[in-house]
């Protein structure tokens, strides 16, 4: 599987907006102010073009999704691997210490904690 590139060069520049708003008293809320906004531009503005034109298709998603595959078998293993010596355990255990019932309550306690 090929993979495409593209080089992108030129200067960083960061774009600086501001956008008017109509708020009529600076007390309120309820109206748009003046916002100021920074956003990348120049070459930066070019990379992050280019790389959304480039996942247009998918193709970030479908490694992520074989990343997440690969997880998975990996992990199925590991469980797998895991529910096996899980079951030794048990099965050890079982054998060295006899099994822990509950203890019964003495005849000479009332059921009813006294005040």
């Amino acid at each position: 599987m090929s993979t495409l590139a593209a080089l992108v060069s030129g200067d960083i520049v960061l774009d600086c907006h501001l956008y008017g708003g109509v708020k009529t008293a600076a007390t309120s809320f309820h109206e748009p102010g003046s916002v100021y906004c920074e956003v990348p531009g120049g070459a930066e503005l070019s990379r992050t073009l280019l790389a959304a034109a480039a996942d247009a298709k998918g193709l970030i998603y479908d490694e992520k999704a074989r990343a997440w595959d690969k997880a998975q078998e990996e992990r199925a293993v590991q469980i797998a691997d895991r529910v096996k010596k899980n079951e030794e355990l048990r099965n050890k255990q079982k054998d060295q210490e006899p099994e822990l019932t509950p203890l019964k309550r003495p005849d000479d306690l009332d059921y009813r904690r006294p005040l």
